[in-house]
């Protein structure tokens, strides 16, 4: 999933669309916390290989694109993460 994100030093980094659509997985989630959206990728063995800022509309198109569903956080308010169905 790395190849499909654009990385910067400091900000929301973009999603190249067209690799994502070939690099997604069930290991990827998109996770929320209030108004911010982070792209992350875990190892089989649950360890988080890739944890990266991004934008809403980015967040929303791989939401919208590859049918996330939503699961809040038990333990912070304002928080969850979208996960593959």
């Amino acid at each position: 999933m790395k190849d499909a994100v654009e990385f910067k030093d400091v900000g929301e980094c973009k999603i190249i669309h067209s690799v994502a659509l070939k690099k997604w997985n069930l290991l990827c989630r998109v996770l929320r916390h209030g108004d911010t959206y982070k792209l992350a990728e875990y190892t089989l063995k649950g360890k988080r290989k890739m944890n990266v800022a991004i934008s809403k509309e980015d967040a929303e198109w791989l939401i919208n694109t590859f049918s996330l569903k939503y699961v809040e956080s038990e333990t912070f308010r304002n928080s969850g993460m979208y996960l593959p169905t």
